[in-house]
């Protein structure tokens, strides 16, 4: 079962602390480091790819009070927003409305909205392991300089970030059957 805490234990592992934390909230330096960037850093590596455990699809609710002026509509924006990803009028996706956000909305002229976002997941047993990976060397990163005091540390951790989250999303990627683009005619006249 992975943990919160089990991801910051790897972290501090990957930077060469062999001291663990039990929980985040401690009171140690080691602990008060993982706690202080925990949440931002995890929800910036799920806001930097459209990983496919933290993709969702909702209709937007439509909020009573209208905007002033340029929209017809207004809608409430999920809770769990952390991107994104495709706003269509029809549950087709055909329909490619014009919108804005704006204070917290979305505003648009369509009469319905639906959404494909990232959400912020929370549970650490949802992510996937090479997402995992890759944000316990994003944390690695973080907390290095703060923990060691050596830059040459947190350079290792991020290039091992880098090589990490390009991994987790190749493989992410591939677990998509969406077609490629058709080959135009200047592609087929050739053969």
């Amino acid at each position: 079962m992975t943990t919160e805490v089990g991801i910051c234990n790897r972290a501090l592992g990957a930077i060469g602390v062999s001291e663990q934390i039990t929980a985040l909230t401690e009171g140690t330096a080691r602990a008060n480091a993982c706690n202080l960037v925990y949440g931002d850093l995890r929800d910036e590596v799920l806001a930097a790819h459209e990983w496919g455990f933290a993709t969702t699809r909702c209709k937007l609710a439509r909020l009573a009070a209208a905007p002033a002026f340029g929209f017809a509509n207004a809608f409430a924006l999920p809770s769990d927003l952390l991107r994104i990803s495709e706003v269509s009028a029809d549950t087709a996706s055909l329909s490619r409305p014009r919108y804005r956000i704006e204070d917290g909305r979305v505003l648009s002229d369509a009469a319905d909205l639906y959404l494909r976002h990232i959400k912020r997941v929370t549970d650490p047993n949802a992510f996937s392991t090479l997402f995992t990976t890759a944000l316990v060397f994003r944390l690695a990163w973080e907390i290095a300089l703060a923990i060691t005091q050596t830059r040459s540390i947190a350079d290792d951790m991020r290039r091992n970030f880098g090589a990490a989250i390009a991994k987790a999303r190749g493989v992410d990627s591939q677990e998509d059957d969406t077609p490629g683009l058709p080959e135009g005619g200047w592609i087929t006249d050739r053969f």
